[in-house]
């Protein structure tokens, strides 16, 4: 999860991404972690 965090700042830093959409795609990827633990945990 770091290293993708990482990935998706350095795209903001460089200029590739807006940063409102790296935070918007960290958002994003956080909530489909939290969903998969919480489904893998229940099962």
């Amino acid at each position: 999860m770091s290293k993708t965090y990482s990935k998706i700042d350095k795209a903001v830093k460089r200029g590739v991404l807006h940063i409102n959409n790296g935070a918007r795609k960290k958002s994003r990827l956080a909530k489909q972690l939290k969903q998969v633990v919480e489904t893998a945990t229940t099962e």
